[in-house]
């Protein structure tokens, strides 16, 4: 049951960790103008320390094991490349557009997975079509396509190679 605890824990802080630092992400390289680079090296500063942090509550030769596997660096190079893909995003368009935008993805992420795992679930994958069809429809009354186009070349991409490739690099590491 304890397991069951720091597991709920550390997600929620996770989830909460990632949406405040993409709403600092929108302010500072939307609204600011600030450097992609600097932003996002800040936040990996966070992650550094979360990962001291860790020292003290995960076996320390475990940790380093998994953070030395030349799986989990090229994934978080595919990390890194999303985040920059974001960054230019929130550079070139508004909050709901960047939204908007990274929801397409949802329609090829599926396809994605299924390339790397030969697994789909149709009940989510026709979910995935209609949300996104529903959100093409209702952005085309209210957005410019073109600009929202440039949008999706620039992170879906990015966010659909990471999906196809999670299984295949991270997957040895589900317990952690």
């Amino acid at each position: 049951m304890d397991s069951y605890f720091y597991i709920i824990l550390f997600s929620t802080i996770s989830a909460m960790s990632r949406g405040l630092i993409s709403v600092i992400d929108r302010y500072q390289i939307g609204y600011k103008k600030q450097s992609v680079l600097k932003v996002n090296f800040s936040n990996n500063l966070y992650t550094l320390l979360f990962i001291i942090i860790s020292f003290f509550y995960i076996n320390v030769n475990d940790l380093f094991t998994m953070i030395l596997n030349y799986k989990i660096i090229i994934y978080s190079i595919l990390v890194q490349i999303v985040a920059v893909g974001y960054s230019k995003l929130f550079k070139r368009l508004s909050i709901f557009e960047s939204a908007i935008v990274s929801k397409t993805a949802v329609f090829f992420i599926p396809l994605a997975l299924f390339f790397t795992t030969g697994r789909i679930n149709f009940g989510n994958y026709f979910i995935s079509i209609l949300t996104t069809i529903i959100i093409i429809i209702w952005v085309k009354k209210k957005s410019d396509l073109k600009t929202l186009l440039h949008g999706v070349i620039i992170i879906v991409p990015p966010l659909v190679i990471q999906a196809c490739l999670f299984p295949l690099l991270v997957g040895d590491y589900k317990k952690y």
